[in-house]
């Protein structure tokens, strides 16, 4: 696999958002270190190491693994995989990743697509979209499948 341009409109810093409230300009605890990199089939892959963790400075403590796909002629990132490693969980760091891509999405992309059939975990990842309701506009088809874009002003 091999680093690529951020394909994404933000800068990648910051800290770990504690309630919606607070300022939305960092995502991330300080020593957390956001890397992109696309791999040769196109997949974007985000990781996030711990830079004060010996382990996890080396491997990601939380991946997301999405796919530009095209759905009644609109652009979507459609999630493949979520992780987060147990040391971390429950700390908002998965929500804060859909967040920060939904505030910094390529491109001509709309927003962000969760295909039921590639969803691992039916309680978590509904969660975190019902959380981002709150800032960004989610539609749920017939067949279960998540669409998250941004509100219409």
């Amino acid at each position: 696999m091999e680093n690529s341009e951020n394909p994404f409109s933000g800068e990648l810093k910051g800290k770990l958002l504690k309630n919606l409230n607070e300022d939305k300009s960092d995502f991330f605890e300080e020593n957390f270190i956001p890397e992109f990199t696309q791999d040769k089939d196109g997949t974007y892959i985000f990781s996030l190491k711990d830079a004060s963790d010996v382990i996890f400075s080396k491997v990601p403590l939380a991946t997301l693994t999405s796919n530009l796909v095209s759905i009644n002629e609109k652009n979507y990132l459609s999630v493949d995989e979520t992780k987060v490693h147990k040391d971390y969980k429950e700390k908002g760091i998965a929500t804060n990743i859909y967040r920060y891509i939904m505030e910094n999405l390529p491109k001509n992309c709309l927003g962000i697509y969760s295909p039921s059939e590639t969803r691992a975990n039916d309680i978590i990842i509904p969660k975190i979209y019902e959380k981002l309701s709150q800032e960004f506009d989610l539609t749920k088809d017939s067949k279960d499948n998540y669409f998250l874009t941004r509100k219409i002003v």
